[in-house]
């Protein structure tokens, strides 16, 4: 992982999501959406692991905060 750099970085690390960089490149796919929508978060929370391998915490933090952009 690269150091960040001692100004605190550029406006895009300050607007960084919590859960860190693992989230660069995920792309969800139209299930989460749908699950989403549905109002079937746990579901688009359980297909975001699948896809990602991701923990649960990272999962469920993806979800809240891209569930808010929908």
């Amino acid at each position: 992982m690269a150091a960040r750099p001692a100004g605190g970085g550029s406006a895009d690390a300050t607007d960084a999501p919590a859960w860190g960089s693992a989230v660069a490149g995920y792309q969800p796919s139209e299930r989460v959406y749908t699950a989403l929508l549905a109002g079937r978060k746990i579901e688009a929370i359980k297909i975001v692991r699948e896809e990602t391998s991701w923990g649960l915490a990272e999962a469920k933090n993806f979800v809240d905060r891209f569930e808010r952009t929908l």
